[in-house]
């Protein structure tokens, strides 16, 4: 939101997973290879090397592929390091140059792909759902341009699915209700906590329970929560009690 305190409208890129281990390895690897050099400054780029294959092991959303070129090119990075270092420093200004050139290059690749991957979403749209996409967009995937998240949202419905490039395929979306017309919903809504869930997630999705107290309603941002009851029931929800 830039244009903040004056509007509080958000903008969306969708062009960048929220932690691109890509990005990492380009601007991290010139950054590692044109600074100043030591045994201490060494080993604590060899430790944040290993946390971010670590993060991207573990999350389970990078694939082996992906962890395999990353590792290589870090063993590069690192063989450069120890062989050419007094070349690399004499033309480090062309080696910085050069990295925000693939940087560069990498968004530029990477817009093009989000562009083929909203046009193939919208055309499976068009057809393949049940009721009339008010809005949708597409989102990268971990570690692989090829590969996008669609989100998409109908009166009665989120759906969310994959784009697959490399196949020129999309999957078929699996839906969420959501009871938009919900008195209860609208109450849940306008509670101080529900203006700042409707005006934080983009997709909105709802689920009530029924309780002696009252109705709580689990109110969570779709780009992020998709069950309810899954691992990470705290992140992007919050829940309100609607009062009988």
């Amino acid at each position: 939101r830039p244009l903040q305190p004056w509007s509080q409208k958000w903008f969306y890129g969708d062009l960048v997973f929220i932690a691109d281990p890509w990005i990492w390895l380009i601007l991290g690897g010139a950054l590692f290879l044109s600074g100043t050099r030591s045994r201490s400054l060494t080993a604590i780029w060899a430790v944040v090397a290993f946390i971010a294959w670590q993060v991207m092991f573990f999350s389970g959303r990078v694939a082996s592929l992906a962890l395999a070129i990353w590792g290589v090119a870090v063993g590069l990075v690192a063989v450069l390091h120890l062989r050419v270092k007094d070349q690399i420093l004499t033309n480090k200004v062309w080696l910085v140059r050069g990295a925000l050139l693939l940087f560069c290059i990498y968004l530029t690749g990477l817009f093009y792909l989000q562009s083929q991957a909203l046009e193939k979403t919208a055309k499976y749209l068009q057809i393949g759902v049940e009721e009339k996409v008010t809005k949708f967009s597409v989102s990268p995937t971990a570690a692989n341009p090829f590969r996008w998240e669609f989100l998409a949202e109908s009166q009665n419905y989120f759906y969310y699915g994959i784009v697959d490039l490399v196949n020129n395929t999309v999957t078929t979306p699996k839906r969420i209700f959501v009871d938009r017309n919900s008195p209860i919903l609208e109450q849940a809504l306008n509670t101080k906590e529900g203006r700042a869930m409707k005006n934080f997630s983009r997709y909105l999705i709802a689920e009530q329970t029924p309780s002696t107290v009252g109705t709580w309603v689990t109110l969570c941002d779709g780009r992020y929560v998709r069950d309810f009851r899954g691992s990470h029931p705290q992140f992007a929800c919050i829940k309100v009690l609607v009062p009988k």
